[in-house]
Protein backbone atom coordinates (compact mmCIF):
# COMPACT_ATOMS: atom_id res chain seq x y z
CA UNK A 1 0.00 0.00 0.00
CA UNK A 2 1.91 3.24 -1.10
CA UNK A 3 1.68 6.10 1.27
CA UNK A 4 1.13 9.81 0.65
CA UNK A 5 4.03 11.97 0.46
CA UNK A 6 3.87 14.42 3.48
CA UNK A 7 1.64 17.43 3.57
CA UNK A 8 4.38 19.57 5.11
CA UNK A 9 7.65 19.07 3.14
CA UNK A 10 10.89 19.42 5.32
CA UNK A 11 12.66 20.66 2.49
CA UNK A 12 10.88 23.43 0.53
CA UNK A 13 10.44 23.73 -2.86
CA UNK A 14 13.27 20.50 -3.14
CA UNK A 15 12.37 20.02 -7.11
CA UNK A 16 12.35 23.23 -7.83
CA UNK A 17 8.96 23.40 -9.52
CA UNK A 18 8.16 26.77 -8.22
CA UNK A 19 10.69 27.94 -11.08
CA UNK A 20 12.14 30.52 -8.74
CA UNK A 21 15.06 29.63 -6.21
CA UNK A 22 13.19 30.71 -2.69
CA UNK A 23 13.88 29.56 -0.26
CA UNK A 24 17.39 28.51 -1.14
CA UNK A 25 19.67 30.78 -0.59
CA UNK A 26 23.03 31.33 -2.51
CA UNK A 27 26.32 31.42 -1.28
CA UNK A 28 27.57 33.89 -3.65
CA UNK A 29 25.32 36.59 -6.09
CA UNK A 30 24.21 34.77 -8.93
CA UNK A 31 25.87 31.29 -8.75
CA UNK A 32 22.72 29.74 -8.64
CA UNK A 33 19.85 29.56 -11.88
CA UNK A 34 16.78 27.45 -11.86
CA UNK A 35 16.88 25.89 -15.48
CA UNK A 36 13.80 24.15 -17.20
CA UNK A 37 13.33 21.72 -20.17
CA UNK A 38 13.85 18.42 -20.70
CA UNK A 39 17.16 18.41 -19.13
CA UNK A 40 15.20 17.94 -15.70
CA UNK A 41 15.48 14.82 -13.86
CA UNK A 42 11.62 14.81 -12.68
CA UNK A 43 9.01 17.77 -13.26
CA UNK A 44 10.12 21.00 -15.55
CA UNK A 45 12.81 22.39 -13.42
CA UNK A 46 15.89 21.53 -11.49
CA UNK A 47 18.66 23.84 -9.98
CA UNK A 48 22.19 25.26 -12.22
CA UNK A 49 24.62 25.89 -9.51
CA UNK A 50 28.23 27.13 -10.90
CA UNK A 51 31.38 26.22 -9.20
CA UNK A 52 34.00 28.86 -8.31
CA UNK A 53 37.46 29.76 -10.38
CA UNK A 54 40.27 28.33 -8.82
CA UNK A 55 38.43 24.63 -8.30
CA UNK A 56 36.32 26.44 -5.55
CA UNK A 57 32.79 25.18 -4.26
CA UNK A 58 29.83 27.58 -4.14
CA UNK A 59 26.52 26.55 -2.33
CA UNK A 60 22.74 26.97 -1.72
CA UNK A 61 21.12 26.73 1.08
CA UNK A 62 18.24 26.61 3.81
CA UNK A 63 17.37 26.30 6.81
CA UNK A 64 15.38 23.40 7.81
CA UNK A 65 13.65 24.75 10.92
CA UNK A 66 11.60 22.07 12.52
CA UNK A 67 13.89 18.85 12.99
CA UNK A 68 13.58 16.17 15.89
CA UNK A 69 16.92 15.92 17.30
CA UNK A 70 15.69 12.34 18.15
CA UNK A 71 15.40 11.35 15.14
CA UNK A 72 17.60 9.77 11.92
CA UNK A 73 16.97 11.76 8.93
CA UNK A 74 17.52 10.94 5.08
CA UNK A 75 18.34 13.14 2.30
CA UNK A 76 18.43 12.00 -1.26
CA UNK A 77 18.73 14.20 -4.41
CA UNK A 78 20.04 13.85 -7.99
CA UNK A 79 22.79 15.84 -9.60
CA UNK A 80 24.35 15.57 -12.95
CA UNK A 81 27.63 16.91 -14.42
CA UNK A 82 28.84 18.50 -17.21
CA UNK A 83 30.98 16.83 -19.94
CA UNK A 84 34.47 16.99 -18.39
CA UNK A 85 37.70 15.73 -19.93
CA UNK A 86 39.71 12.55 -18.29
CA UNK A 87 42.16 15.24 -16.37
CA UNK A 88 39.13 17.16 -15.19
CA UNK A 89 36.22 16.20 -12.43
CA UNK A 90 33.13 17.82 -10.48
CA UNK A 91 31.77 16.72 -7.53
CA UNK A 92 28.06 17.03 -6.47
CA UNK A 93 28.07 17.52 -2.15
CA UNK A 94 24.94 18.13 0.36
CA UNK A 95 25.97 18.93 3.92
CA UNK A 96 24.73 20.01 6.99
CA UNK A 97 25.17 22.63 9.44
CA UNK A 98 27.28 25.66 8.95
CA UNK A 99 30.41 23.94 8.56
CA UNK A 100 30.19 22.28 4.83
CA UNK A 101 33.06 20.00 5.75
CA UNK A 102 32.26 19.18 8.98
CA UNK A 103 28.40 18.27 8.21
CA UNK A 104 28.80 16.49 5.00
CA UNK A 105 26.66 13.90 4.39
CA UNK A 106 26.83 12.42 0.51
CA UNK A 107 29.45 13.43 -2.16
CA UNK A 108 29.35 11.86 -5.77
CA UNK A 109 32.54 12.41 -7.74
CA UNK A 110 31.88 13.25 -11.23
CA UNK A 111 34.25 12.07 -13.55
CA UNK A 112 34.51 11.83 -18.01
CA UNK A 113 32.74 8.52 -17.61
CA UNK A 114 29.65 9.61 -15.24
CA UNK A 115 29.25 12.74 -16.84
CA UNK A 116 26.46 13.46 -18.66
CA UNK A 117 23.89 11.78 -16.77
CA UNK A 118 21.85 12.32 -13.25
CA UNK A 119 23.86 10.25 -10.40
CA UNK A 120 21.88 9.89 -6.93
CA UNK A 121 23.27 11.35 -3.43
CA UNK A 122 21.97 9.93 -0.38
CA UNK A 123 23.07 9.95 3.05
CA UNK A 124 21.79 10.15 6.35
CA UNK A 125 22.25 12.24 9.99
CA UNK A 126 20.80 12.71 13.41
CA UNK A 127 20.47 16.83 13.93
CA UNK A 128 22.37 18.25 17.13
CA UNK A 129 19.98 21.11 16.93
CA UNK A 130 16.48 21.50 15.91
CA UNK A 131 17.43 24.20 13.07
CA UNK A 132 20.10 23.58 10.55
CA UNK A 133 20.69 24.63 7.27
CA UNK A 134 20.70 21.83 4.63
CA UNK A 135 23.76 22.74 1.78
CA UNK A 136 24.19 21.66 -2.14
CA UNK A 137 27.17 22.31 -2.74
CA UNK A 138 29.55 22.27 -6.82
CA UNK A 139 32.95 21.97 -6.97
CA UNK A 140 34.93 21.54 -10.67
CA UNK A 141 38.76 20.95 -11.03
CA UNK A 142 39.42 22.34 -14.30
CA UNK A 143 43.13 23.08 -16.29
CA UNK A 144 42.64 26.94 -15.51
CA UNK A 145 42.50 28.70 -12.87
CA UNK A 146 39.32 30.72 -14.37
CA UNK A 147 36.97 28.00 -15.70
CA UNK A 148 33.93 27.02 -13.74
CA UNK A 149 31.49 24.07 -14.27
CA UNK A 150 27.58 23.75 -13.53
CA UNK A 151 25.92 21.06 -12.02
CA UNK A 152 22.28 20.46 -11.69
CA UNK A 153 20.72 19.42 -8.72
CA UNK A 154 16.73 17.98 -8.83
CA UNK A 155 14.52 16.52 -6.49
CA UNK A 156 15.67 16.88 -2.71
CA UNK A 157 14.05 15.52 -0.53
CA UNK A 158 14.44 14.87 3.75
CA UNK A 159 12.97 12.22 5.22
CA UNK A 160 12.62 11.23 9.04
CA UNK A 161 13.52 7.24 9.04
CA UNK A 162 11.43 5.53 11.61
CA UNK A 163 12.90 4.40 14.54
CA UNK A 164 13.19 0.64 14.64
CA UNK A 165 10.69 -0.67 17.72
CA UNK A 166 12.17 -4.02 19.53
Amino acid sequence: MATAPPSNPLVVNGGFELGVLAPWVESYPNVATIGNGSQAFAGDYYLNLESAPGNRANTVHQVLPELDTTATYNVTAQVWGPPVSTANSCAGRISIGNNVTAGLIASVDISYEQSRRWLPLQGTFQPKQSQLALYLQSQCTLSGASHTGILYFDEITLTEIPPVLY
